[in-house]
């Protein structure tokens, strides 16, 4: 038997509508409230249909666009990335969509697409390159997006970022304080935005 979300609601002890806060990642509820209705949606088995709820205008779906890099899905760093990303999409309702451009289209024209398509409600951007055109062309279409990396100067996008320059001078001088004195440097690409920050990091 398929679960409802009025049972949903029942085994957690609060109203549909809160179920549906929680769901969608809307409204206002207290984090122990929150965990109640994870806890009921986990033992019942609850699926939400995905279907319904993009016919009120959202696809539940979030984009997470990758640059052109072969062998890019082959690196278990990523495989930590995705499995994070798709744990607190998931926690919140949402599916998420792995998007790689194909010789047909670059980068920035498969975001315009997936964004005018309605096919994601958001779109993350992973690998951020320098000058990237694709948060560039998300900001021009006022499109929600997250830069995992330096956004572009001039692109009020939302950003996480870590401190390539701070952790790679750090690993630098845990070599050192070890006693090692010949220390090479594995640099990532030049066209990745990280690059230089890193590189200036190690020297």
């Amino acid at each position: 038997m398929v679960a409802t979300i009025k049972q949903v609601a029942e085994q957690a002890g609060v109203s549909a509508a809160t179920v549906s806060y929680v769901l969608n990642g809307t409204g206002t509820v207290t984090e122990a409230t929150r965990q109640r209705v994870l806890n009921a949606v986990s033992a019942l088995n609850y699926q939400p249909s995905f279907a319904a709820r993009s016919l009120r205008g959202r696809s539940y779906t979030l984009g997470l666009a990758l640059p052109a890099m072969p062998g890019r899905l082959a690196d278990p760093a990523l495989a930590e990335v995705l499995a994070g990303l798709a744990d607190a999409a998931t926690g919140r309702g949402y599916q998420l969509l792995l998007a790689a451009p194909d010789g047909e289209r670059s980068g920035t024209e498969l975001c315009i697409s997936l964004a005018r398509t309605g096919r994601v409600d958001g779109l993350v951007l992973l690998d951020m390159l320098v000058g990237d055109e694709r948060a560039a062309a998300l900001c021009e279409l006022g499109f929600p997006h997250v830069c995992a990396g330096p956004a572009p100067d001039g692109c009020a996008s939302a950003a996480v970022e870590v401190d390539g320059a701070d952790a790679a001078a750090q690993a630098v001088r845990h070599l050192l304080s070890l006693g090692h004195r010949r220390i090479s440097l594995i640099q990532l690409p030049s066209d990745l935005a990280e690059s230089e920050p890193c590189y200036e990091g190690y020297n």
